[in-house]
């Protein structure tokens, strides 16, 4: 085996020799010195992207603001207002018939003193489809919580039709 190492070393040409022992180690070291603010750069420039991406993933959340407020109103106008009469009798006769437990829960969560808010508002999700919600929300010095959606469409972009 040791024969056949060294014929195979023997057999090099003398550029040969010097291409594997001093260009090639030389190259890498040059590479590896001019290409290291390169990695730290990309290294930095990822990390600033995962943050802006975190930023962006919190903001596509839906909330409530001040601006989407649409008109104070009472739970009996709400309910009088959503009340569902089915002659049928396939949805119960209460306010927002099936959905009547969401409307329950809601009113659950009011925090005291808390007054009742309809809202209205375009939101965009975070893949860019626009939707038109609506609904109710608690407004208690200035803070937007709980809230109910009523009214969820997705609005058509002219390049979809």
């Amino acid at each position: 085996m040791s024969q056949l190492l060294a014929s195979m070393r023997g057999s090099q040409s003398r550029t040969d020799q010097i291409l594997e022992k001093v260009v090639a180690p030389a190259l890498g070291s040059i590479l590896v010195v001019t290409a290291w603010p390169a990695v730290i750069w990309f290294i930095f420039k990822e990390r600033r992207n995962e943050k802006h991406e975190a930023k962006r993933r919190i903001d596509a959340v839906f909330r409530v603001r001040p601006e989407d407020l649409f008109g104070q109103t009472t739970i009996a106008e709400v309910e009088a207002s959503s009340f569902v009469k089915d002659p049928l009798n396939a949805v119960p006769d209460l306010p927002f018939g099936h959905l009547n437990a969401a409307w329950t829960d809601f009113m659950s969560k009011r925090p005291a003193d808390a007054v009742l808010w309809s809202f209205a508002c375009d939101w965009t999700s975070e893949w860019g489809t626009k939707f038109s919600r609506k609904g109710y929300v608690w407004v208690l010095e200035g803070a937007l919580s709980p809230w109910m959606l009523t009214q969820d469409d997705a609005i058509k972009d002219d390049h979809d039709q």
